[in-house]
């Protein structure tokens, strides 16, 4: 009887010094779900416009919003979107992911807008991450009361320092170059006018006149008009505007 312990026992020992020198390895661990850590230092127009092609439509929206976490940091503004954008007083880009369900339904690449050479544009992607544009020149003056302002003068002035100028109300003159009329009854509620510089016709603003709408030209009648209204805040408009003469 003791033999028969004396071998259990020794040969217990001897699985255990077996298991010990030939360990089972262990199941491989599951890959790590969280986002990878973003990039280090703040976002720059290099590290945007490189990160264009990153990610495509179609791609898994989950997979593509944290590789571009991983490329350029946090978003700058989720709004049903997602934007990463860099912004200077001279210049704008903006990077923008739209999602349709699980995957990426829109990409919108960055392009970098200059104040100098692409002014609209510029202004519109300020807007368009729902900020505004600086002055170009804060020193700038605004409009002066009773003036009545060229086509020329009024684009002049909003790209010197559009706060100045918009929300002000001023009179414009200028050629009349199209007109569309709208509203849901026979007497229009709308005449949208695209009206030029009496000298460079190149050079063009809209005039939503609402006031005495028949006053304003027909299509295919191109008079010089004097129109008062209110400056637009985005664009080059003159809005809220009755004819004067």
């Amino acid at each position: 009887m003791n033999r028969a312990l004396l071998l259990c026992a020794a040969l217990a020992a001897l699985a255990c010094s077996r298991t010990e020198a030939n360990p089972v390895a262990s199941a491989t661990p599951a890959p790590s779900t969280s986002a990878p850590a973003p990039a280090a230092g703040p976002l720059t127009l290099a590290r945007l416009v490189a990160a264009n092609e990153k990610v495509k439509k179609g791609d898994p929206w989950n997979a593509a919003r944290e590789t571009l976490i991983r490329e350029l940091g946090p978003p700058t503004r989720e709004a049903g979107f997602t934007d990463w954008g860099v912004t200077t007083a001279d210049s704008c880009a903006l990077l923008r992911l739209e999602s349709n369900g699980d995957v990426v339904g829109v990409v919108s690449p960055a392009v970098n807008y200059s104040r100098a050479s692409d002014l609209e544009n510029f202004e519109d992607c300020y807007y368009r991450q729902d900020r505004t544009p600086p002055d170009k020149n804060p020193s700038a003056s605004g409009p002066v009361a009773g003036k009545t302002y060229s086509v020329h003068e009024l684009r002049a002035g909003l790209e010197e320092a559009r706060s100045k100028w918009a929300s002000q109300k001023i009179r414009l003159r200028g050629r009349v170059r199209g007109v569309v009329r709208s509203g849901a009854t026979k007497d229009s509620t709308l005449a949208s006018m695209s009206v030029a510089d009496e000298k460079n016709e190149a050079e063009t603003v809209g005039v939503q006149v609402t006031h005495d709408v028949k006053s304003a030209p027909r299509d295919g009648q191109h008079p010089i008009i004097v129109a008062e209204g209110v400056v637009a805040k985005v664009g080059r408009s003159l809005d809220d505007a009755r004819i004067v003469k």
